[in-house]
């Protein structure tokens, strides 16, 4: 197992990305490019069926590597961002409105934690660590489900008028 730390670090930090600054931005936008590029390629669907298992593997990754880093939540670990992005636009299109109304709303509950998210971030662990940001890409997807609909609540209305 300990010949794996070091692929699994690498991994869970994205390589180098998880060492920059603002590193759970920086994982956010290369999610967001990796699913605009892979629009056509990869299925909504395959997020769809994919998205539970693949959280599963993230929280068993982060666990193996934890206890080598100094803190609890280590913002060299980025995977939890790249996860939540994932979980956050899973039922959406790959286009550059989604993405980035995506990116901003995920942003906003991943950085300011309201909801409970901060609580689910003390109970500490590879779980807490990876299902913050699972939250956040929840609250993400009522947010935007949520303007949709008023979006085309107000198209129709608009319509009538």
């Amino acid at each position: 197992m300990k010949r794996l730390i070091a692929p699994i670090r690498f991994l869970v930090t994205l390589g180098p990305l998880g060492y920059l600054p603002a590193s759970g931005t920086i994982a956010t936008v290369a999610t967001m490019l990796g699913l605009w590029v892979l629009r056509g390629i990869i299925s909504p669907a395959f997020f769809v069926i994919w998205i539970l298992p693949i959280i599963a593997l993230s929280i068993v990754l982060v666990q193996v590597v934890l206890p080598t880093f100094d803190h609890d939540d280590p913002p060299e670990i980025v995977i939890d961002e790249v996860v939540g992005f994932l979980f956050a636009m899973s039922f959406f299109p790959r286009t550059w409105v989604w993405l980035m109304s995506g990116f901003i709303v995920f942003r906003f509950f991943d950085i300011f934690k309201p909801l409970g998210i901060k609580r689910l971030e003390r109970l500490g662990g590879a779980a807490a660590v990876v299902c913050d940001d699972v939250l956040a890409g929840f609250y993400t997807q009522i947010i935007l489900l949520l303007g949709a609909v008023v979006f085309d609540l107000c198209c129709a209305y608009l319509k009538t008028v």
